[in-house]
């Protein structure tokens, strides 16, 4: 999920501050800005030639550009079985894994049987899987926010325990239900990241939320409809794209249903971020980063709008005024603009250091699955549509409030430019620290 991650912490980014994700996400490009060009490791160093799966997709789609970013992925693998590229442990092979999972998915019912075998038949170093890896940072220790982020992206997707979590078959089983029950502190699981975390697991794990909980996530929005990295309004933090995508998912997973207030003032906040190209950025970027790109769709998804159209931007507000409406190119649109001729999507922070983020977010996001299948608000269908009859073949157009706005395709695939960002890096170092496992 759907849901960048880290909407995990997304994954043990909860030791280091607030929720940041992606994903999912802002903590590991961090991660990639101060991390040595070069990972101590060698991606794609393997003792056995990885196995790069063949897809009957069609060109051009959202799935075909998934593919291509998880064989780039998959040749990323270290030779201990992880992707940590950015050399913080934890932070990247969770969601590899479950983008992973994602990009073997062959219908659209979830198998776990699929999803396994994607991580484990064609991701392989010297014979040791991601799994095997995963398996010895949890042995290590995990906080409620970590071991929800191992219940999202590991247990659930690939039909593992969650009791006796054992995802190398070592025999050193860990109680992931137990570690999140016995980080509850009121209605908070330790960070705010680690709060939306165990939110969505919960859920997973078919377990009601805390009253306390869904109180204490609500009670962290701002007036614009925003979350920061804190969820407390006291403390006078800026409002953060990524947390607000990831607090919409978390509320959806405890039950918010289509026109809950809070998902609603959300969806303007969103709107009102969209840029010119259809993508979001983050707090500090100036241009789409496919990071917060991809968490921003699985938040329009798990609110029960497809991203691809204009609708999710045109619903009623408390106001009574609508979110707004100008020409709609969507943010996959956006997203597969960034992707490489590689396959990676490429992110701003790259020049600091090429690490997974980007490509695993955009997985999750172009293809939507897993999230969907686990408990995203069933989608609208569009209200209205017209068709245009030309001398070529006819083209569909959305009807949305405020205007007609076309269908967009598939852009062509080419290279993300990156721009100077060499002037976030002060107020960057400082924020992300605290923020770093957003996606923990």
């Amino acid at each position: 999920m759907v849901f960048s991650r880290r909407l995990l912490p997304l994954f043990s980014r909860a030791r280091l501050g607030g929720l940041a994700l992606s994903c999912s996400l802002v903590a590991g490009l961090f991660a990639g800005m101060v991390a040595p060009a070069v990972s101590p490791e060698s991606a794609g160093a393997v003792c056995d030639p990885v196995v790069l799966i063949p897809a009957a997709v069609v060109p051009g789609s959202n799935a075909s550009s998934a593919h291509m970013a998880a064989q780039w992925l998959r040749l990323q693998q270290l030779t201990n079985g992880s992707f940590e590229m950015a050399d913080f442990p934890g932070f990247e092979t969770p969601d590899a894994i479950l983008a992973l999972a994602e990009d073997a998915q062959t219908a659209s019912t979830w198998s776990t049987a699929e999803a396994r075998a994607g991580v484990e038949s064609a991701v392989q170093a010297c014979g040791i899987t991601a799994l095997d890896w995963i398996d010895n940072f949890a042995e290590e220790g995990l906080e409620a926010g970590d071991a929800a982020r191992m219940v999202i992206f590991v247990a659930k997707p690939l039909g593992l325990s969650t009791t006796q979590f054992d995802p190398g078959n070592d025999g050193n089983a860990i109680n992931l239900e137990a570690i999140i029950a016995g980080g509850k502190v009121g209605g908070s699981y330790g960070t705010f990241g680690g709060t939306l975390w165990v939110a969505t697991a919960l859920r997973l794990l078919g377990r009601p939320v805390p009253p306390e909980t869904v109180t204490f996530i609500r009670g962290g929005q701002h007036a614009d409809g925003s979350w920061d990295y804190t969820g407390d309004l006291t403390t006078d933090t800026a409002s953060d794209f990524n947390s607000t995508a990831m607090a919409m998912i978390a509320l959806v997973a405890a039950g918010a249903e289509r026109g809950d207030t809070n998902l609603v003032r959300a969806l303007a906040y969103v709107a009102s971020q969209q840029q010119a190209d259809g993508g979001f950025r983050e707090a500090f970027d100036e241009a789409t980063n496919p990071n917060a790109t991809g968490l921003g769709i699985l938040a329009i998804r798990a609110a029960g709008f497809n991203s691809d159209n204009g609708v999710w931007r045109g619903i009623p507000q408390p106001s009574g005024a609508s979110a707004l409406s100008v020409a709609y190119i969507s943010p996959r649109d956006a997203l597969r603009a960034t992707q490489t001729v590689d396959g990676n999507y490429a992110s701003p922070y790259d020049i600091y250091g090429l690490n997974t983020f980007a490509t695993t977010g955009g997985i999750h996001a172009m293809l939507a699955n897993w999230i969907v299948n686990a408990f995203a608000i069933p989608l609208q269908t569009p209200p209205t549509t017209t068709t245009t009859t030309t001398t070529a073949p006819s083209t569909t157009t959305l009807v949305v409030a405020g205007g007609a706005l076309a269908n967009t395709g598939a852009s062509q695939t080419t290279p993300f430019f990156l721009l100077g960002v060499l002037s976030l890096l002060a107020g960057l170092s400082l924020l992300n620290l605290r923020r770093r496992r957003i996606d923990a």
